[in-house]
C-alpha cells in the first residue's frame, strides 16, 4: 500500500527539500528532475496527494459558496435590505 509506505517511511530531510514542491516534483512523470524515482507505488501516492491535498479553485466568494442565501443575493440584490430578502 503506498500510504503505509508513505507513513512508515524515514522523513526526508527539511534541508535536502526546502519546498515541498521539489519533493513532490521528483516523483512527476514530467519532471525533468535527474533524481526522479520511477516507481508505481510513487504514482500512486502522487494521484492521492492530487486527490486529499489539492484544493479546488474558485473565483465564488466562501460566504456565497456555502451559504443558502449566496444564491439569493446576486449582484442585482445586493442593494436590498435583509427584510425584503427574507
Amino acid at each position: 500500500d503506498p500510504f503505509d509506505h508513505y507513513i512508515n517511511d524515514a522523513p526526508t530531510p527539511r534541508a535536502n527539500y526546502p519546498d515541498p514542491f521539489l519533493w513532490w516534483d521528483k516523483f512527476s512523470p514530467y519532471s525533468s528532475a535527474a533524481s526522479r524515482k520511477r516507481n508505481p507505488n510513487n504514482t500512486a501516492l502522487i494521484q492521492m496527494a492530487q486527490d486529499f491535498l489539492g484544493a479546488p479553485a474558485t473565483s465564488v466568494d466562501i460566504e456565497h459558496c456555502f451559504s443558502p442565501s449566496g444564491g439569493m443575493v446576486t449582484k442585482r440584490r445586493h442593494a436590498l435590505s435583509a427584510e425584503t430578502i427574507r
